[in-house]
């Protein structure tokens, strides 16, 4: 060999040490890592990539992981819909190589295990989901590095939940009687009836059912028809209808709790319903009263109609259910207020009678 190859061939092996050692500012940047140990840091991830998040109303999971940037983020996604997206401080950082300079910083985030951090999740009673966890190495890269951590939420029997992400509305046109309506409004930036059609399944089990309402128009739907409620209040304009092997029946809403003056209603055993003060969750509460006998589960439909009255007909229906025991007088003046004299928009009819 010539002593001119030789020295190219130093040249060329000395350059690829370099480049390997990141002499001369040019960094490799590598994909984040799911931190599984606590011997260099003070958290470990929980949730790792083929592993299970169980329901626990009381407890969270650290999703724990570093990257070699201080700008990571992580994105959250159930069936292509983000239910979580953070961009955490670090907690730490380190020198790893004992250069001088920090080259690795440590996230977590918390994780509730009764799925409050997941923004409109869905799974029924005793059913499993996938999440799809995606950690960005740098998030003011051109095209960052990233990792995917995909796992299972197990949810529990006593609970499931719904999202209500896409509800229609319509502008209330008025009506006939629209003049003598004590209900109705002239206010423009109402949004009006809305409508909203969801399912799960429910056990012999299950204690309830969050309706989550996404930011949607039922949000505003459902703030417009407590705006003057007070806790523990029936709300006649924004109500359910609930079906379990084509049995329907509408039930109770009340605002953020029942009304334990109502001795008409057992609580702890009757189905029905309450609207948070922020609008945003429905909770159906003792969904299993619905089920046969016989039943261990079912699928349960929902149709949910908001800033729209429920009408004294129905809310007569609704009070004479055999699960209420309500007397011939409470059912009249009880039912007398939900009067509607304008009745549902039609789109609203059509789905009820479905």
């Amino acid at each position: 060999m010539s002593i001119i190859n030789s020295r190219k061939s130093v040249i060329f092996v000395a350059l690829l040490v370099l480049l390997s050692a990141g002499i001369g500012g040019v960094v490799m940047a590598a994909s984040p890592t799911v931190d599984t140990e606590t011997t260099d840091t003070s958290q470990e991830s929980e949730i790792t990539d083929g592993g299970t998040q169980t329901y626990n109303d009381t407890t969270s999971s650290n999703l724990s992981w570093s990257a070699d940037s201080a700008n990571s983020s992580v994105e959250i996604t159930h069936d292509g819909e983000t239910v979580f997206e953070s961009s955490p401080e670090h907690y730490e950082s380190v020198d790893s190589d004992d250069d001088g300079t920090t080259d690795t910083w440590y996230f977590n985030v918390s994780l509730a295990d009764d799925t409050s951090d997941y923004d409109g999740l869905e799974v029924g009673a005793d059913e499993n989901v996938t999440l799809n966890a995606t950690l960005v190495n740098d998030t003011e890269a051109d095209d960052p590095d990233t990792t995917n951590v995909s796992y299972e939420f197990q949810n529990s029997d006593e609970t499931a939940f719904i999202a209500s992400e896409d509800p229609e509305s319509e502008e209330d046109d008025g009506g006939i009687f629209a003049t003598l309506n004590v209900f109705s409004s002239d206010d423009e930036n109402e949004t009006g009836a809305t409508l909203s059609t969801d399912e799960t399944t429910v056990t012999d089990n299950t204690s309830q059912v969050q309706l989550d309402t996404v930011d949607s128009n039922l949000t505003d739907a459902f703030a417009t028809s407590t705006e003057d409620a007070s806790e523990g209040d029936l709300v006649w304009s924004s109500y359910t209808q609930l079906t379990v092997d084509d049995e329907s029946q509408y039930v109770p809403v009340y605002y953020q709790s029942a009304d334990e003056d109502d001795e008409w209603l057992n609580s702890s055993e009757d189905t029905y319903a309450t609207i948070s003060a922020d609008g945003e969750t429905m909770t159906i509460h003792n969904p299993d009263a619905m089920l046969g006998e016989d039943e261990s589960s079912a699928t349960l439909d929902v149709t949910t109609v908001g800033d729209e009255m429920l009408g004294a007909q129905n809310a007569r229906s609704m009070l004479k259910n055999d699960q209420y025991d309500t007397s011939t007088t409470t059912v009249w003046t009880t039912s007398f207020v939900a009067t509607d004299l304008n009745g549902n928009p039609d789109f609203v009819d059509d789905e009820l009678e479905a």
